[in-house]
């Protein structure tokens, strides 16, 4: 993702980077998603967003990772096309987005017969979680229209978005380098080796 940014202008220090992809890709080669037919029929989301993550244009990267009977099926990290003033905003933005594929989904499994409950999002800000539950604020108004479809989907109990830890949130892995363990307690949960 970070480095298709930069094809046009590589750099020394680009290259490095990409080796380092390479490596981590060797090293990995043999990890399978895991799946498992255990879990309860339930829909459940992670998502985060870092904040002004590209020192570039200042704009934020999401982060997200949907689990259907406990087994990933989508996940995503992509940089946001506009500039948050603040991490609440950049994860209600992060949150957004997670609740378009989350309707995707949830539309699908209907059409197919496999009506859900809720859909269980885990996010890891309060101030995000506050924005979709609550009607506009003076602190809120300038977010454009198009992210309040988070607010649009819990108040139609499409999703029900709970506070997660950030130490246990998975969608982590796809806004920022991790340290080393918590990179491993991630791949625990989504690889089988």
């Amino acid at each position: 993702n970070f480095l298709s940014r930069y094809q046009t202008k590589p750099s020394s220090k680009l290259v490095i980077a990409c080796n380092r992809v390479i490596t981590y890709l060797k090293g990995t080669a043999n990890f399978k998603l895991k799946f498992t037919a255990c879990e309860p029929k339930l829909l459940t989301a992670f998502v985060d967003a870092d904040l002004a993550g590209d020192t570039s244009d200042y704009k934020s990267t999401s982060g997200l990772i949907l689990f259907l009977f406990g087994s990933p099926i989508v996940w995503r990290a992509k940089k946001q096309n506009c500039v948050a003033v603040s991490s609440g905003e950049s994860e209600y933005v992060a949150l957004s987005q997670c609740v378009c594929e989350v309707r995707a989904i949830r539309n699908l499994l209907s059409v197919l017969g496999f009506p859900l409950p809720p859909t269980l999002v885990l996010c890891d800000s309060t101030a995000a979680a506050g924005m979709a539950k609550t009607p506009e604020t003076s602190k809120t108004r300038h977010i454009n229209l198009c992210f309040h479809n988070t607010r649009n989907a819990w108040s139609n109990r499409e999703i029900d978005i709970v506070k997660v830890d950030g130490k246990i949130n998975l969608a982590d892995a796809f806004t920022k380098p991790l340290p080393a363990k918590k990179l491993g307690d991630c791949f625990q949960l989504l690889f089988d080796r």
